[in-house]
């Protein structure tokens, strides 16, 4: 199939073209189907396109499970702008859903301005790389809930597809250089990156990239449901394992969605990795034998440990559609304890968990 996009008045110069027989790609994102109504919403302050990153890691020892807390403050500190980006393109989503009018093109704007500017396309340390995936997964993810709407310009379209896929493609080199041994949480976002970066740009071949990160992962979950480098993150373990799942599950979503799903044993795996992370957060003790440590999350202050649930919440949703059953009637326990943590938000998924990502 072959897509088009103005770049000028009368003047088509961006084609996206599918290969010869591929199917066309599907965005598993649920898009909003409210109707407009009331006064056009204003475009809230756009932050400073950030076009490099020099951010350093916060981990003080070999196994990234002490953080020295002022390291951390300068990380989150240069990574402001892009959590302002998420933010605004996320709320200006979710202002569409509830069908007020002007908050696609005000969510639409803000990621053209970044477009423009060349954003996430310069010198990035290996720390802010990883934030440069995650907030242009986060971005590409909610960015799908919107491109459709009525009335938005196509050559701006054109512009943001365009830049999405080329700094989906710049996160990619790093990961292929990984033997699958060394494959850990930063791998499955990357994979998560590619992939919904490639269902913006329509590249089929980024989405596949994203997926086989998703088929390695699976190759490596224990007989228990661990996965064996983040367990060697000893106290932070738990921690590394509710983080991996998000972009797991949503990758599995992807995968179905464009006749790549998993089959009986990765499905397995998967399963096995969601069911052992949630028993962890019942009762540590056994995550804490295999990692070597009693858990103990600085993140958490105190809270819960499904405040950071997301991936759980996430594969809940997910259940492939040919096993037939519901995720909560066939995991009410799962389901009963995320009942006091809901709505589920992430940022790095795209936003609202249910809003977006539940099947319709």
């Amino acid at each position: 199939m072959k897509r088009c996009y103005s770049l000028a008045a009368g003047l088509v110069l961006l084609c996206a073209v599918s290969p010869a027989g591929a199917a066309d790609l599907v965005s598993p994102i649920t898009k909003a189907h409210a109707p407009l109504s009331g006064a056009a919403v204003a475009c809230r302050p756009l932050p400073e396109p950030v076009i490099s990153l020099n951010s350093q890691p916060y981990y003080t020892d070999g196994a990234f499970s002490v953080i020295d807390p002022e390291k951390l403050a300068r990380e989150q500190a240069a990574a402001k702008p892009l959590n302002q980006l998420l933010n605004l393109v996320q709320q200006a989503a979710n202002d569409h859903r509830r069908g007020k009018p002007g908050a696609a093109a005000c969510a639409l704007a803000a990621l053209d301005s970044w477009a423009r500017a060349g954003a996430l396309l310069g010198a990035f340390t290996l720390q802010g790389s990883y934030q440069r995936k995650w907030t242009l997964g986060g971005a590409a993810l909610a960015y799908l809930s919107i491109r459709d709407a009525p009335n938005l310009p196509p050559e701006t379209i054109a512009r943001v597809n365009a830049w999405i896929g080329k700094v989906g493609r710049a996160v990619r080199p790093y990961y292929d250089k990984r033997a699958i041994a060394n494959q850990n949480n930063h791998d499955y976002w990357a994979g998560l990156t590619v992939a919904a970066a490639g269902l913006v740009a329509d590249d089929r071949a980024m989405v596949e990239w994203g997926v086989s990160r998703l088929r390695q992962a699976m190759t490596v979950v224990t007989a228990e449901g661990g996965l064996p480098r983040e367990l060697a993150r000893k106290r932070m373990a738990l921690h590394y394992h509710l983080f991996s799942l998000p972009p797991l599950a949503a990758l599995a979503r992807i995968a179905e969605a464009n006749g790549m799903a998993l089959n009986a044993s990765e499905q397995a795996a998967l399963d096995r990795l969601a069911r052992f992370t949630f028993e962890a957060t019942q009762d540590p003790a056994r995550i804490a034998m295999l990692a070597g440590e009693p858990q103990d999350d600085p993140f958490l202050k105190g809270r819960p440990a499904l405040v950071q649930g997301a991936g759980l919440e996430l594969w809940l949703l997910t259940k492939p559609a040919n096993q037939g059953v519901s995720r909560p009637a066939s995991e009410p326990a799962l389901d009963a304890a995320l009942k006091a943590f809901r709505p589920y938000r992430m940022s790095w998924l795209g936003g609202d968990i249910q809003a977006l990502w539940a099947a319709r």
